[in-house]
């Protein structure tokens, strides 16, 4: 296991899953226009704790603002979905877990399975190693958010915000699209992934509370940092995780802001950061992007429908006569995409 894929393992957790610890946060959030729409573009963990504070009036704002909202995912609580996309993709009876793993990882599986309170490494022999590493690294995530409860991540708690007001919301993608960037990776590349799962130094756990705590504060540069991104770029897994997602999501935001009104993105942090984050990939089509400077993080959810102005201060929004913005029904690829089958139904 390479420093580069132990670190690419570590940009999963944080687009996938992202534990945090109780803080005041004030998470980075972007404003995209063109003469005719804006976007806002916030990072999202995935997972929270209830005593997290990563409100603020600035961003309240923008959520008020907004006519409807882009998650990675339309409905990631629709369970049956995703079950099923699980394991149309992620079984595999014939070719049992233990048998493509080196033996000395059979009982690290073990004793993982076991500290999450699971009978044992038996229960992981159907799965294929993507699906194995995906459910440990969802274990360690859900294990490190205990304690003071969980109220779902900030992309769901926003999801509700926009579903309690009858606002639209799409997706860049499916359950069945998202498992395809594991289940189409070489089988040599999914062993490594759950190789270092399994063989994460004690110090890494220390590592990921620096990651996601330069993400609730905003700090970017030091996320970039912390994630190696550069190094992460000439790993083989960074293309199909990382690149080409943001590559397709600026794409089909490019043709939004093509449209009057605004919308509001919400994503995996990992994917706004960088060069070739979704804010760079915009501002190098020519839209003005600006970071919305957040001054007073607010500790919990909004008590009121009266919130202050954004800043910048955003441009008019279109009258209610103009045209809605468009919906996505699938994915808008950018030129060089390399189309996927999609057993399923962002």
């Amino acid at each position: 296991m390479t420093r580069r894929m132990l670190f690419a393992a570590s940009f999963v957790l944080v687009c996938f899953f992202g534990a945090v610890r109780p803080s005041v946060a004030a998470p980075a959030l972007w404003l995209v226009q063109s003469p005719t729409g804006k976007v806002y573009l916030f990072g999202t963990v995935h997972i929270i704790n209830n005593t997290v504070a990563w409100r603020s009036p600035e961003l309240e704002a923008a959520i008020a603002q907004s006519q409807d909202l882009y998650l990675e995912i339309a409905d990631a609580n629709n369970s049956s979905e995703g079950v099923s996309a699980l394991l149309k993709l992620g079984i595999d009876r014939d070719h049992p877990l233990s048998t493509l793993l080196p033996k000395a990882d059979i009982p690290l599986l073990d004793e993982q399975a076991r500290k999450y309170g699971l009978p044992g490494e038996a229960m992981f022999e159907p799965m294929r190693p993507w699906l194995a590493y995906m459910m440990l690294a969802a274990l360690s995530a859900t294990h490190s958010a205990s304690g003071t409860g969980s109220s779902g991540g900030a992309d769901l708690q926003i999801r509700k915000q926009f579903a309690d007001a009858g606002k639209p919301i799409l997706g860049f993608e499916t359950f069945d699209s998202q498992a395809h960037i594991f289940a189409d990776l070489p089988q040599a590349m999914q062993i490594a992934l759950l190789e270092s799962e399994l063989k994460t130094p004690q110090n890494q756990g220390a590592d990921f509370e620096a990651i996601v705590s330069a993400w609730r504060s905003g700090d970017t540069d030091g996320l970039a940092r912390l994630l190696q991104l550069d190094a992460m770029e000439k790993t083989p897994i960074y293309a199909p995780l990382i690149g080409d997602r943001n590559r397709a999501w600026a794409t089909l935001l490019a043709q939004r802001l093509k449209q009057p009104g605004t919308s509001f993105v919400a994503v995996g942090a990992g994917h706004l950061i960088g060069p070739n984050g979704v804010p760079a990939l915009l501002q190098g089509m020519g839209f003005t992007v600006t970071r919305v400077q957040i001054a007073s993080p607010s500790p919990g959810p909004p008590t009121s429908s009266v919130v202050p102005p954004a800043t910048p201060t955003p441009v008019p929004s279109a009258p209610a006569s103009a045209s809605p913005p468009p919906r996505p029904a699938k994915l808008t690829p950018p030129t060089g995409w390399k189309a996927r089958s999609a057993l399923f139904t962002a």
